[in-house]
């Protein structure tokens, strides 16, 4: 079976760019605190994935984040055993979106602490 592939969170927006589904897979409670500025975003919490499954399109790239990149992996490995093709997950959270720059729409005061991830991009 395929594994998800990750990405870091410059390879995400990267994708982004080209037009991939952003899945936010956090609560909506985060969610409006902030979440991503992106021309494709979506947001299904993880525990209302399986029953909104088929909002999502089977045949587009769909690249997973969340707080937890473990549960973004998870998610990914779930899409692709339901027969999406394209599914990736970001390795890194969404803080280290943030601290990159990357556009997030919402209040980021006192919300983010950055985290050194290591990605070299």
């Amino acid at each position: 079976m395929n594994q998800p592939k990750e990405l870091c969170p410059t390879a995400t927006k990267s994708r982004a760019d080209l037009g991939a589904l952003i899945l936010d897979i956090r609560p909506k409670e985060e969610v409006a605190v902030f979440h991503f500025d992106v021309p494709n975003y979506k947001n299904i919490p993880v525990n209302e994935l399986q029953n909104r499954l088929n909002e999502l399109p089977k045949d587009e790239r769909i690249v997973c984040v969340d707080n937890n990149p473990e549960n973004a992996a998870i998610v990914a490995q779930f899409l692709l055993q339901n027969g999406f093709k394209k599914a990736y997950y970001m390795k890194r959270s969404v803080v280290k979106w943030v601290s990159k720059g990357f556009p997030v729409i919402g209040n980021l005061s006192g919300e983010i602490e950055e985290h050194s991830c290591g990605c070299s991009h």
